[in-house]
């Protein structure tokens, strides 16, 4: 009863548990769903419970049978996008599970699969998601290069819905299409509620 109490205020006090108590699956329970990093500590059968590690939801000490379980990948990429990098490769080529990590954390889409990095249509979807424009400008970075040009102005709107600082334009801009990239510099158009249409250049 002592040893659980302590564990649920300190989890980090697992590492120092006798071998017996890190294979106690009420114990470790305990750690892991006080800071989910316990599982590092817990013993090599507790790390591929799938209970244990659904409650720790963490991948970087799960067994590997684990890390190619969607529903165990996917509790732990909704609560830190990097899990994404454990996770086995097919799963890294999932839609569902790819689109959480992503909208965690953009950087992660570096460790999807190469055909996600490539799908103009699903990384449009996430950058419409995305809370801020350094989350929309990360996707665009971790894209598959060949996608640069054109990937994130056509869905800038959508993701921002920015309005531009226009005498007499308040309104949100309705569209914004890439036209093309001069000396590092993006041009792009960009379609007022107005019928107006502006011409920029967006670093």
């Amino acid at each position: 009863e002592f040893v659980l109490v302590i564990l649920k205020e300190q989890w980090a006090s697992l590492e120092f548990a006798s071998i017996g108590l890190r294979a106690d699956k009420e114990v470790v329970l305990a750690a892991v769903r006080t800071g989910g990093q316990a599982l590092e500590y817990a013993s090599r059968d507790l790390q591929a419970d799938r209970d244990v590690v659904l409650a720790a939801k963490e991948l970087e000490f799960a067994s590997i049978n684990l890390r190619a379980d969607k529903e165990v990948v996917l509790a732990a990429v909704k609560k830190y996008g990097g899990s994404l990098l454990y996770a086995c490769d097919e799963l890294k080529a999932d839609r569902e599970v790819v689109f959480e990590a992503i909208t965690k954390d953009p950087s992660t889409l570096a460790w999807a699969s190469q055909e996600l990095r490539c799908d103009k249509d699903f990384l449009a979807k996430a950058a419409r998601c995305c809370s801020d424009e350094e989350d929309v400008e990360q996707i665009y970075e971790e894209a598959d290069p060949d996608l640069h040009e054109d990937l994130p102005w056509e869905k800038f709107d959508a993701a921002r819905n920015s309005a531009l600082a226009i005498p007499g334009e308040t309104a949100p801009v309705l569209s914004a299409n890439f036209l093309r990239r001069e000396a590092g510099i993006n041009v792009v158009e960009f379609s007022l509620p107005s019928g107006l249409s502006v011409t920029c250049n967006v670093s």
